[in-house]
């Protein structure tokens, strides 16, 4: 994986969320950063400015709730609820970005 890349999306998500903790590949975008709903989206609005990516065929609902939604489901962590949405991890985010477009994992 290009370092411009993983280092790219990094500073993209460390600057734009406040994220200190570690990024590693198998980090989860929304199921271990609890990046949701409209932040999800400036996300992906953001990649595609940086790096031109398109997300054509993204079903975003299918990865990232929306933001009531996430907050019910961080709420139901604490009870050990588990939201059952596919998981978008970095090392996945940053492969299609090296291709420029979306594809399923």
């Amino acid at each position: 994986m290009s370092g411009s890349v993983r280092e790219g999306l990094q500073s993209i998500i460390r600057d734009h969320f406040k994220i200190h903790d570690p990024i590693e590949d198998k980090t989860l975008i929304y199921h271990d950063l609890w990046i949701a709903g409209d932040d999800a989206g400036e996300l992906l609005e953001e990649i595609h400015a940086k790096f031109g990516t398109s997300f054509k065929g993204l079903d975003f609902h299918s990865y990232f709730p929306d933001d009531l939604d996430a907050t019910c489901y961080w709420i139901g962590s604490w009870f050990g609820l588990k939201d059952k949405r596919k998981s978008l991890s970095f090392g996945h985010l940053a492969r299609v970005i090296e291709a420029g477009s979306w594809f399923e994992e």
